[in-house]
């Protein structure tokens, strides 16, 4: 009871922690991961250095529980216990029985058939609904020939009655048509539909929903955990096939095995397993975080000294991480109105840009308004004339007693907010925040102009 405690409390934790934003492993392990090293190659390698620790572990605790084993249990508790033996069943009563059997499987059937045309008008591309159909062949078994074998044996019982015959060929047939209908469905799954479009990508969603569904009713050893870390491994060939260069396409189907991985972990009973499927997931959240600063040079002084090297500016920049998406989302369908008077409800403090430098301010107007949200690691940069705004991560903690010393300056610098957060193609990323004289931007990495651009440009968005 108590261990069935104790994992219930560590699943709980554990899926507030991997379920948002920012459930990374920590700045170092971040710092020392290359998106650009084979992911299968580094998952292989997470699990080996998992089990081994696992195994260490287990020699150790083998080693103290012999220093207690000093009670003896030999002999049976069930000694004396006479035998039984189950009374004869009758053929009638094996026909009944498989009569039920075969309905069962009618049921069965005609469950996968009426949930199989829901689908069918659910999706929207031709190579889902070929992948549907092909799925469905695998998957329906024949049964005429054990219904007309039940029907003989209905008008005339044989002497050497088939006991159990029929469960174990249902059961066989089943269990044979499930992974043939799985690997259609893996087959479906290519770098191209994972970043295809919305409908492809939806209705790739669909049909693993749907096959979640169905192959838990055909096969009996059927197991979540073992269907999703399945995709996800899948997923994790197809982010090696996509060409480095390609860092939006690698997003994207990161995107998917985050959350591939996280639906195996939720679905995992092992403890071993759990700490396998655990450190996985923490070793794919960093490649997702890696690949988002991929556009940021993080050799360079500034980046390594406010994201990398301590661990309070990571947990700054892990915050800002987290908040970044929803202030953007906010600010990009709400009112100017709005927007201050939610912020200031939430205890940001505004800063009002005056000349070449800043006042702290709840009235003050300006051409630039900068909100800071109460951890000091988040900034929204609001223009008034042109309606812009901004969402970046500052490279410097502002306390709540700001108003105490000057922070003109800082806010004004170039290297205020050292990345900004942009939304590209619905995957987020984070880029230097502004250009220098010379028109070349802070920190970049060894990234195409035309994809820098567009990600500045999208860095930059309207309110209404």
């Amino acid at each position: 009871m108590f261990l069935s405690f104790f994992k219930n409390i560590t699943l709980l934790i554990t899926c507030v922690v991997l379920f948002s934003f920012g459930g990374y492993a920590n700045g170092d392990d971040l710092k020392n991961t290359d998106p650009n090293q084979p992911l299968e190659d580094s998952i292989s390698f997470c699990i080996k250095d998992v089990q081994e620790k696992l195994w260490i572990a287990q020699l150790e605790f083998e080693q103290e529980e012999r220093k207690f084993e000093e009670n003896d249990f030999s002999g049976s508790y069930f000694e004396g216990t006479v035998y039984t033996p189950s009374p004869k069943i009758s053929r009638k009563t094996h026909l009944a029985h498989d009569q039920k059997s075969l309905a069962t499987a009618k049921v069965t059937l005609g469950w996968i058939a009426k949930k199989t045309e829901n689908i069918r008008k659910k999706v929207k591309t031709s190579a889902a609904r070929k992948t549907l159909e092909t799925i469905v062949a695998e998957a329906c078994i024949e049964i005429s020939d054990i219904e007309k074998a039940l029907n003989r044996w209905s008008k005339k019982l044989p002497k050497k009655y088939p006991v159990n015959a029929v469960d174990f060929e249902l059961h066989d047939r089943f269990h044979k048509a499930s992974p043939k209908a799985f690997s259609v469905l893996l087959a479906h799954m290519n770098p191209g539909i994972l970043v295809g479009s919305a409908d492809e990508q939806a209705d790739m969603e669909t049909l693993c929903d749907y096959f979640c569904a169905v192959d838990s009713v055909l096969d009996d050893f059927f197991e979540e955990r073992g269907f999703y870390g399945a995709l996800r491994n899948k997923f994790v060939k197809c982010y090696d096939a996509v060409p480095k260069i390609d860092i939006v396409a690698r997003a994207k189907i990161l995107k998917y095995i985050n959350s591939f991985g996280q639906r195996a972990l939720v679905a995992v009973d092992d403890p071993d397993d759990y700490e396998e499927q655990y450190a996985v997931v923490d070793l794919t959240k960093n490649y997702e975080l890696a690949i988002q600063l991929g556009f940021v040079d993080r050799t360079k002084p500034t980046p390594q000294k406010f994201i990398f090297k301590s661990t309070g500016a990571f947990e700054r920049f892990d915050s800002f991480a987290k908040l970044a998406p929803c202030v953007f989302e906010f600010c990009a369908n709400q009112t100017l109105v709005a927007i201050e008077s939610t912020l200031q409800i939430k205890g940001w403090d505004r800063w009002v840009q005056r000349g070449n430098g800043y006042i702290r301010s709840l009235n003050a107007q300006g051409n630039q308004v900068i909100w800071v949200d109460p951890s000091g690691s988040t900034s929204l940069r609001l223009k008034t004339a042109s309606k812009e705004f901004t969402v970046g991560f500052l490279s410097e903690y502002i306390s709540p007693n700001a108003l105490y010393k000057d922070y003109s300056s800082y806010l004004y610098s170039e290297q205020t907010e050292l990345v900004k957060y942009a939304l590209y193609e619905n995957m987020s990323f984070f880029v230097p925040a502004r250009h220098i004289a010379s028109g070349i931007t802070l920190f970049w990495a060894c990234a195409g102009e035309t994809l820098r651009n567009a990600l500045m440009k999208k860095a930059h968005k309207k309110y209404r």
